[in-house]
């Protein structure tokens, strides 16, 4: 079934083509590149409207980094001087290419500039019923990342691309260069589907303290009346995490505001009689107006550690479930994540092959009611080997169309956080390594304006902080289709 296109970028196409029809020349691949501006001139290309000025670009300004191959590349702000007086945002226009037919799995490019999916992208277009099969923006970035869209499912369609800039603000401007086309993902030299921006702190939980203090894994969940909250790991520095007792709980009216307010503990150890040793990696949920909070309460035995379960009205007063606990199993089994996968709860958490140790391995188990559990299975298995802590700590699972993406680590140091995608929400193969954060303990966050985050904490990191994240995937980064937290 063919799908059917946006209606608002079909009034553009319509206008635009109707004005500049397409040409009966074709844009040539030469080897696996379609366009690398190289030629210096436009000539499979033409500015269908706008002013933009001197196309394709050949800037190099002092102390800014554009990351293009060769010299030349699209910059929808350049004028051709490589002073900051050269370079103008007011500039607005969209350039089309000459139509090609996709022959290969994968198209290839590098993308920079302004973060506006709306007014500044790059789309590759259907021809024949102007359907937009994928698009891409920038970061609020000069520097060039590349990107891959997976066209598998469009080999043999005639299409073109169509560059917009129609931004006249701040990072008003888009920057395209070097369009490839591969037949499998790892022809692409560097293709993260994920990459995220600068990480900023918004929670010190040392304000007020004599000592440092640290966050380590962590949740945040917005109520109902609009407040943001933050749970997690707590303790005054140095870790000793067998002697994490309490959790953390912050508020703020802002997700991105610095600083958030520290609140009372919102739970602390019980060990009679509920036999808890510590308090580790809540994670917490809306379901029928009671907030559920899933946590690990440890065990003496590592083979035999606890997920326990406490709900609230309010996201204040906590009460533990007498049903706990909700899961057993080891080695340390523990860093809840919970969401919703088609009729299902699913409850994704870090644990081995075997209880007594082996593999890493990310476990879940489904439930129809959030208190019982069924058994246990893989969704991603790492091919180290040992007890305690891992690189599948801290799993949270993304959807996103009809891929899902896994956050793991720590992976490639203590602060690193590594992104599998699969089309199977249940299985993760390790060979599907889709991006790179710099962060640990990694929750994602999706804020009311549909703006999505990353978060970054641990010990000795001095709170908590969040960083733009970005997909290229095709899709909006920008995502309104989903619910607004809390609602």
């Amino acid at each position: 079934m063919r799908k059917k296109a946006n209606l608002t970028l079909v009034i553009l196409f319509m206008v635009t083509m109707a004005i500049f029809p397409l040409e009966a020349g074709v844009l040539v691949e030469k080897g696996d590149i379609l366009e690398n501006f190289e030629s210096g001139d436009l000539d499979n290309w033409e500015i269908v409207s706008g002013n933009l000025k001197k196309q394709p670009a050949s800037t190099w300004r002092e102390g800014i980094r554009f990351n293009q191959e060769g010299k030349y590349f699209i910059g929808t702000t350049e004028t051709g001087g490589s002073k900051r007086a050269d370079f103008d945002d007011k500039l607005t226009g969209e350039l089309r290419s000459k139509p090609f037919i996709i022959k290969r799995n994968f198209i290839s490019l590098l993308v920079g500039g302004g973060n506006d999916p709306e007014n500044l992208f790059i789309a590759l277009v259907r021809s024949e019923d102007r359907y937009v099969i994928k698009k891409a923006t920038g970061i609020d970035s000069e520097e060039m990342k590349r990107i891959y869209w997976d066209v598998s499912d469009y080999i043999g369609e005639l299409c073109f691309f169509l560059i917009v800039d129609n931004s006249k603000g701040d990072w008003g401007h888009i920057n395209v260069d070097d369009i490839r086309t591969c037949d499998t993902r790892e022809e692409v030299t560097f293709s993260p589907l994920v990459i995220s921006g600068a990480f900023n702190r918004i929670y010190n939980p040392g304000i007020g303290e004599k000592e440092k203090w640290y966050i380590n894994d962590h949740c945040f969940i917005r109520a109902k009346d609009g407040t943001w909250h933050l749970f997690g790991i707590t303790r005054e520095e140095p870790a000793s995490p067998l002697d994490e007792d309490n959790l953390a709980h912050a508020t703020s009216p802002k997700l991105t505001q610095f600083p958030w307010k520290k609140e009372a503990f919102a739970l602390s150890v019980s060990p009679d009689p509920w036999k808890e040793e510590h308090l580790w990696a809540p994670y917490v949920i809306l379901h029928d107006n009671t907030y559920y909070m899933f946590y690990c309460a440890g065990d003496k035995d590592g083979s035999r550690y606890k997920i326990h379960l406490a709900t609230s009205k309010d996201l204040w007063k906590w009460e533990r479930r007498p049903q706990n606990p909700m899961v057993v199993d080891g080695f340390d089994a523990r860093d809840p994540f919970i969401t919703r996968t088609g009729d299902k709860w699913v409850m994704y958490y870090t644990a081995n092959s075997k209880p007594e140790g082996g593999n890493y391995v990310v476990a879940y188990r489904t439930s129809n009611d959030l208190v019982k559990w069924g058994e246990r299975k893989i969704a991603f298995t790492d091919p180290s080997i040992g007890k305690g802590g891992g690189p599948t700590e801290s799993p949270f699972v993304v959807r996103r169309g009809e891929y899902y993406y896994l956050f793991i680590g720590p992976r490639g140091g203590y602060v690193g956080t590594d992104i599998f995608q699969s089309r199977d929400p249940f299985h993760f193969p390790l060979e599907n390594l889709v991006g790179h954060v710099e962060s640990h303990a990694a929750e994602v966050i999706r804020d009311t304006d549909g703006r999505w985050y990353v978060s970054h904490s641990g010990w000795g990191q001095g709170g908590v902080y969040l960083a733009p994240l970005y997909w290229n995937d095709g899709m909006d980064n920008v995502d309104t289709s989903l619910p607004v937290p809390g609602k």
